[in-house]
């Protein structure tokens, strides 16, 4: 395996004089360049040497890693695999990136995030979310909201505008009720990656070892109501979210 390997290495190496553009090296490269690179590693091998030698005769920088010590763990290891190395010309043309570790999620590797500038996209529109009719209370609250549009004083709206008021609600009781899943998301792996940073110094006692699984399942269950919002905003649907809005509204009137 060593010897495989090696040879890895000295091919990559052959393409640098045949490639005139910036180089940028990304991924899991499954070998580190120190004994600190793992947890507890005390000694230099083979393939931390050739893997030293391959990136200082490619005269390569490693790009320094922001907020992560280890890229990759289990439940009895953790190392750091994922590695960025660039040339001198590629540190040219972007001298003021970031790269960032972030929380690995159900993965067992950390994301690897660059950053150029901070982008704002403004305001998200209004989505009519599917993960909406898995609320309990979801049914219940646009029967009562609509009753309470439908009501004397607001005999001579259209329907548009009723809709437009419901609209309005459903903001507030997505944020106020439902929640947002990407916060939500955010909030979870935030305090796995803070019990991850503890594993990497100290056994977790049971109280905290209690506290990752049970994040762990929150985890899996948040990622899969975040993977199905994926799936509809990349899914044409049929119709408009309003016309998705009013048929809701229409069934749920005689129910």
């Amino acid at each position: 395996m060593g010897k495989l390997i090696r040879e890895q290495w000295e091919a990559i190496r052959g393409l640098k004089s045949s490639i005139l553009v910036p180089w940028l090296i990304w991924g899991d490269l499954n070998e580190v360049l120190l004994p600190e690179d793992r947890l507890g590693g005390t000694h230099t091998t083979n393939g931390m040497n050739d893997f030293g030698d391959f990136v200082n005769a490619c005269n390569l920088v490693e790009l320094p890693l922001a907020g992560r010590r280890f890229t990759w763990s289990n439940s009895r290891s953790m190392s750091r695999i994922d590695r960025t190395f660039v040339d001198t010309d590629w540190l040219f043309l972007f001298p003021n990136i970031v790269l960032q570790g972030l929380s690995k999620g159900l993965s067992d590797h950390c994301p690897l995030l660059f950053t150029l500038v901070d982008l704002n996209w403004g305001p998200r529109p209004f989505k009519f979310l599917n993960c909406w009719w898995d609320h309990p209370d979801f049914r219940q609250f646009v029967c009562i909201s609509w009753a309470a549009l439908s009501n004397a004083n607001m005999e001579t709206h259209s329907i548009v505008t009723k809709l437009k008021l419901l609209k309005q609600r459903l903001k507030d009781w997505n944020h106020d009720t439902f929640g947002n899943i990407n916060d939500k998301l955010k909030s979870v792996e935030a305090d796995l990656d803070r019990l991850d940073k503890i594993k990497e110094t100290r056994d977790l006692d049971s109280s905290e070892d209690c506290n990752l699984r049970y994040l762990r399942s929150s985890l899996w269950s948040l990622s899969k109501s975040q993977e199905s919002l994926w799936r509809q905003k990349s899914n044409k649907t049929k119709g408009s979210n309003v016309f998705q809005l009013y048929s809701f509204v229409c069934v749920t009137r005689y129910i």
